[in-house]
């Protein structure tokens, strides 16, 4: 978007996550049945939400996927209900913010399968950042830019073949310390490189030239 702007009227500030705020969330205390898998957000179809269902079919009892968010449509919600992988899953609704990273906080792994696309596949995932603040490693739809940023502490996985988003997470469940060295590297990236308190600042200096530019 930048690239349509004269370069000395633009500055760019990125929706990072705020390490403050999530740092004060506490995990929520949930009964688990093995390895949580996590997916929150919007539950649609182009999201990979039908084939991340049928993959937990594969869990065979050493882990849930964890759902967070509304559903696309009724339709929708009802194929995944008739999935196999729909026993091994655990769809909490619709939360708050607060509510939502409790939970994400608990989690071991997250999910990033949506189809291949323009709109998704060039720009930034929120998720991905979410994850990382919360020292999780990821399975995702792979694109050169995601290896590049995230490739240290993400698998990927073709979005559209649920057995290949399995043996992704298998691969981690399995893994103890592969899951968890994965997911240092995630929070270290989160601190080092990818957070709002190093962002924010950027927004704040630019207000501060525009407001000398005023006066």
């Amino acid at each position: 978007i930048a690239a349509h702007f004269p370069p000395e009227k633009t500055t760019i500030a990125r929706n990072y996550v705020s390490l403050e705020v999530i740092d004060r969330i506490v995990p929520a205390p949930l009964e688990k049945k093995g390895v949580s898998v996590i997916y929150m957000g919007n539950l649609e179809r182009n999201r990979g939400i039908v084939e991340i269902v049928d993959a937990a079919a594969f869990f065979a009892g050493t882990a849930e996927l964890w759902l967070l968010g509304k559903w696309e449509s009724d339709a929708l919600e009802a194929d995944c209900k008739r999935s196999a992988g729909w026993a091994n899953t655990r769809y909490f609704g619709f939360k708050s913010p607060e509510e939502a990273f409790a939970i994400l906080k608990s989690a071991d792994i997250g999910l990033h399968c949506v189809y291949p696309n323009d709109y998704y596949l060039k720009g930034l995932p929120t998720k991905l950042f979410e994850y990382a603040s919360c020292g999780i490693p990821a399975v995702m739809t792979y694109s050169a830019l995601w290896e590049k940023m995230f490739g240290a502490f993400v698998l990927f996985a073709d979005p559209k073949r649920p057995e290949d988003i399995a043996e992704k997470i298998t691969r981690l469940v399995k893994d103890e310390s592969l899951r968890k060295s994965m997911g240092r590297t995630a929070r270290e990236y989160s601190e080092n490189t990818c957070n709002w308190e190093r962002e924010g600042k950027t927004l704040v200096e630019t207000y501060r030239r525009v407001n000398t530019c005023r006066q």
